[in-house]
């Protein structure tokens, strides 16, 4: 009996050794699962505005009770891209095997047929939450629990709506413009934390021009036109870092592929890496840091204050959601 007792203490501290910690912390290991990259939206070009590129694919999460959602800006610069590229993520995947609910969006660009510049891409972006937001009920979301994510552009259009303070205008006629803007959080790939010039070539570096993209967004020649009084007032209210303040939402923001370390950048670093950069996370993360809220931030790149966070770990702590049960190979 005394042999018995012995096998059963072993087991039981083998066992809380070994997994009680990870459930306990709610950081149990998911299952990796190899699955077609393919995932079809239950509502296909979903229009939210009269724009011709303002549509948007909607991917049901199955629950009986209302889901959380994360919607998904993509990339290209302002000039390029579409809702369908992204959705090759595994986390696009991850989140809908794990019970949240994807909202892929596209939104104007700054050149090319019926563009414009700043702000319509961003207001675009602003409008897309507060139509997910009025969809609550038919799509079986839970309105209270959004978070954006998006990569480079649609990074920088994330955070930029994340940390502006809420943009609903409650006395409008338009039921959707009278929706609050404001989400739970932000998962950023390599996205600008800020448009400014002078804050880039300080901090980041790089090619003193920033990026082609910055010229039609502001519709200019030259980047010393954005020295002029009523430009310096659009690049503030455009740029993301302007309205960091104490009561916004965590972020991730990743940057895989670039170091802290090597700030400033030289002059003749190519766009895409100098726009990429991880300089950019940590201008927020020093902003946070000011106001009191750094721990809210995740900096994940080589040489960051968390290079092991994952998005999926986030998501789960900032919905409130169980241990992930499932997690999809990068294949």
């Amino acid at each position: 009996m005394a042999t018995f007792n012995k096998m059963i203490l072993l087991l039981a501290t083998v066992w809380l050794v070994t997994f009680a910690p990870g459930i306990l912390m709610g950081q149990t290991t998911p299952e990796v699962v190899d699955q077609p990259l393919k995932i079809t939206p239950a509502s296909q070009d979903v229009r939210y505005g009269s724009h011709p590129r303002n549509l948007l694919d909607f991917f049901s999460a199955e629950s009986d009770s209302p889901t959380p959602v994360l919607i998904y800006f993509h990339g290209g610069g302002f000039v390029a891209g579409d809702k369908e590229a992204d959705l090759q993520r595994p986390i696009a995947r991850d989140c809908l095997a794990n019970g949240i609910s994807v909202v892929s969006a596209n939104y104007r660009f700054v050149t090319g047929p019926d563009s414009e510049p700043f702000p319509g891409s961003l207001l675009d972006g602003v409008r897309v939450v507060q139509f997910v937001r009025s969809k609550a009920k038919s799509w079986n979301l839970d309105p209270n629990r959004i978070v954006l994510s998006g990569g480079s552009a649609g990074g920088l259009m994330s955070l930029w709506i994340a940390l502006h303070d809420d943009l609903a205008l409650p006395k409008s006629d338009d039921p959707l413009a009278r929706q609050s803007s404001r989400v739970l959080g932000v998962v950023s790939y390599w996205g600008p934390t800020t448009i400014d010039p002078h804050v880039i070539t300080k901090h980041v570096g790089g090619n003193p021009d920033i990026h082609p993209s910055i010229f039609p967004m502001f519709n200019i020649k030259k980047i010393e036109e954005l020295d002029s009084p009523a430009l310096r007032k659009k690049v503030a209210e455009f740029s993301p870092l302007s309205h960091v303040s104490v009561d916004d939402p965590p972020l991730h923001l990743r940057y895989n592929g670039t170091s802290l370390s090597d700030t400033p950048l030289p002059a003749d670093t190519s766009f895409d890496i100098s726009i990429h950069h991880a300089g950019f996370g940590d201008l927020v993360l020093r902003k946070y840091q000011e106001v009191g809220t750094q721990q809210k931030v995740e900096l994940v790149c080589p040489d960051c204050p968390h290079p092991g966070a994952t998005e999926l770990d986030f998501l789960r702590k900032v919905f409130g959601l169980r241990a992930p049960r499932t997690k999809f190979s990068a294949k």
